[in-house]
């Protein structure tokens, strides 16, 4: 999409000549001003937003019904692929969009073939979660959950989206731990993919469960912590993350080795019963930092102590 937009500032700090002057840089003070912006975007008011500057789309400079349409093997080789995949802004039915922007995630770190998406019992033909990734050691069951990108849905108020959170977390995670008994019980699981059949036994591989949603509230850590703990009894255990931090782990942990060793990190910070924000070690690079600061690049990321 194209516009001509028009800037309308309706009273912020550029315009009331108020003093501006840039922090000199230090990591913690970066630290400190992100965590800042994201309590004041949850706690503004009217008078914030009506003082704020607004991006007014005035004309279209380019027709909007264009059709989006993405023919390249690099993120179309997985397991359960049409080879193509088509993008919309809008998105009613979002299932279909999210897992595939999920599988390229994936493929950020994985080989194609490790990477099954939609994945269906032979015997009943019912899906049994949106992703298995099977490497020699792991069997990462993934199950996401998301809601309609649409106008009404963005406009929510923010009690609903936080109930529906927890209930796309708990339904994910329901999922998932069905997805476990039944690789668990079958010595080999005749599975169909992409219409192809596929045979897949777990053996002495680690199940990890991995709950994907669109987004996590900060103050409600308690209740995610309470969730990974429901993905206890998989022999890896599990994670609940927003999209936007899953999207982020997989650029960071670009190898298989590399990212399923953040996963046992991340879980293991999580048995401890206090909800560490995902997106904290990915989005703001803490990850890096430590392993900067210790003098020692490892496989195994340190995560910092919770915010």
């Amino acid at each position: 999409m194209s516009f001509r937009t028009a800037l309308e500032d309706g009273g912020s700090c550029l315009t009331d000549k108020e003093e501006i002057h840039l922090l000199t840089y230090n990591p913690e003070t970066a630290k400190s001003v992100h965590q800042g912006l994201i309590n004041w975007f949850g706690q503004r008011t009217r008078d914030d937003d009506d003082r704020a500057i607004q991006a007014v789309f005035k004309s279209e400079l380019a027709p909007n019904d264009i059709l989006v349409l993405d023919m390249t093997p690099e993120v179309n080789g997985y397991q359960g692929s049409t080879g193509f995949r088509h993008d919309s802004l809008t998105r009613t039915n979002p299932g279909y969009f999210q897992e595939r922007d999920i599988s390229v995630c994936l493929l950020r770190a994985f080989n194609p073939e490790s990477i099954m998406m939609n994945p269906l019992r032979k015997d009943t033909s019912k899906e049994i979660l949106d992703h298995l990734v099977l490497t020699d050691s792991v069997a990462i069951l993934i199950q996401a959950k998301d809601s309609p990108i649409t106008e009404a849905g963005l406009s929510r108020s923010l009690d609903r989206k936080r109930r529906a959170t927890r209930k796309e977390v708990d339904d994910a995670i329901r999922q998932i731990n069905g997805a476990a008994r039944y690789l668990g019980r079958e010595a080999v699981a005749r599975l169909v993919v992409g219409g192809e059949d596929v045979e897949v036994s777990i053996g002495q591989r680690q199940i990890i469960g991995l709950a994907i949603v669109k987004e996590l509230f900060d103050d409600e850590g308690d209740v995610y912590a309470t969730a990974c703990g429901k993905l206890a009894g998989l022999r890896g255990g599990g994670l609940v993350m927003d999209y936007n931090s899953f999207h982020a782990f997989t650029h960071h942990f670009t190898a298989a080795d590399a990212f399923i060793s953040a996963l046992h990190t991340l879980i293991a910070r999580m048995r401890t019963g206090t909800w560490f924000p995902v997106k904290h070690a990915v989005l703001d690079g803490i990850l890096d930092l430590i392993d900067n600061i210790s003098g020692q690049k490892s496989d195994t990321p340190t995560l910092p102590s919770p915010r």
